[in-house]
């Protein structure tokens, strides 16, 4: 379950979008990269059938999502110095 957790919890920092939150619980959870890009295929069919403005609306979310991604990696990069340096010190 923890793997669970820590998935819902990154994609809930990653995007505001219910379809995207989906989309990328189920793309980070998949168990091979042939999933991953048959789930990728499948979102952008289904957002090709989208009205426009829905389609401009998932984009726009897209883009949102991945400005996150440099905050999200430099506070990863910050938790990972401290737990070695944790962890170090206890040697």
């Amino acid at each position: 379950m923890n793997k669970y957790d820590q998935v819902y919890e990154m994609v809930t920092r990653f995007t505001d979008s219910p379809t995207l939150r989906v989309f990328f619980t189920l793309y980070l959870m998949a168990s091979s990269e042939i999933e991953r890009q048959t789930l990728n295929e499948r979102l952008w069919v289904e957002v090709g059938q989208l009205a426009e403005s829905e389609q401009k609306a998932i984009k726009i979310a897209m883009d949102l999502s991945f400005d996150r991604l440099p905050a999200m990696v430099r506070e990863l990069h910050d938790k990972v110095i401290a737990a070695t340096q944790i962890t170090s010190a206890h040697a």
